[in-house]
């Protein structure tokens, strides 16, 4: 019983370190997060509660569950697969989809009973059909975003999947959006209110860098209008304006540049005429 004890810590904190991680922290210090999630998982209704020999990871295997996707649905992010066969309804509350269908599944607190939506229906899918008959999309906001694909781009949106996720690459679909020369599509997650224009790639690189290297020049006008910033360098230590590939885009960011010199110079004189009258 020691050693089953054990092992369910040492898992609950695995199951904690990636639920905050995705929340954007894996601060343990408040013993709020420990004890919620904990009772979460193992509380009288818990997930896990039942779990006493079997490992914990077992228990997801056993469910069929991955455990990225456990994670991911604990923290409230949309998994989104395509389906790979017709699934036909039982019952009223069943989801009907057909083969190549994009399902986003936004609960699956039942391990048996997942709920998704698909063509603006929502309905439950059994879980073992969508591990075993669907294929995971990754990133699919960022797929959209990189082919243009504007009614897919709002289907995702529609369903909420996350505008600022990252990929591998640590880019946004906004990036994507500006490598691509995708006018549309900035400005369809322009809509989105908690947009992320700024967010940097591993490569340090944002979308006004990517807008700029491209040479989409409409789309730095728009991320300058947005607000995006001009003094932000990659890894290499260039700005914006030193990856413009024409002069269109670099007399945009000089513009900008010199509007936000001013304007900081400005402030400065109001901050020292502030200071002289006290």
């Amino acid at each position: 019983m020691e050693d089953s004890a054990h092992e369910r810590d040492l898992v609950v904190g695995w199951l904690l370190h990636s639920v905050l991680k995705l929340h954007g922290t894996t601060d343990f210090s408040s013993r709020r997060y420990f004890s919620s999630w904990y009772f979460l998982f193992f509380g009288e209704n818990g997930i896990l509660k039942n779990v006493k020999d079997n490992t914990i990871q077992s228990k997801l295997r056993n469910e069929r569950i991955d455990h990225v996707f456990f994670v991911s649905c604990l923290s409230g992010q949309v998994k989104v697969f395509r389906a790979l066969y017709t699934f036909e309804p039982r019952t009223p509350d069943e989801l009907y989809f057909e083969e190549g269908d994009i399902i986003y599944i936004t609960d699956m607190s039942d391990t048996n009973w997942w709920k998704g939506t698909s063509k603006g229906r929502t309905g439950l899918i059994p879980s073992n059909y969508v591990a075993e008959q669907a294929e995971s999309i990754d990133n699919p906001l960022h797929e959209a975003a990189k082919r243009g694909n504007l009614s897919w781009l709002r289907e995702c949106l529609d369903n909420r999947v996350g505008v600022n996720g990252l990929d591998k690459a640590g880019s946004t679909a906004l990036y994507w959006a500006c490598h691509g020369g995708h006018k549309d599509i900035v400005e369809m997650l322009f809509t989105q209110p908690n947009i992320e224009l700024n967010q940097q790639n591993k490569l340090g690189d944002t979308a006004l860098h990517a807008a700029a290297w491209k040479g989409y020049a409409d789309i730095v006008q728009l991320l300058l209008a947005k607000g995006a910033r001009t003094d932000l360098r990659n890894n290499e230590k260039k700005l914006a304006l030193d990856m413009a590939t024409n002069a269109a885009c670099a007399s945009l960011l000089k513009k900008k540049q010199g509007t936000d010199a001013v304007r900081t110079l400005s402030n400065a004189e109001d901050y020292l005429d502030d200071e002289d009258s006290d």
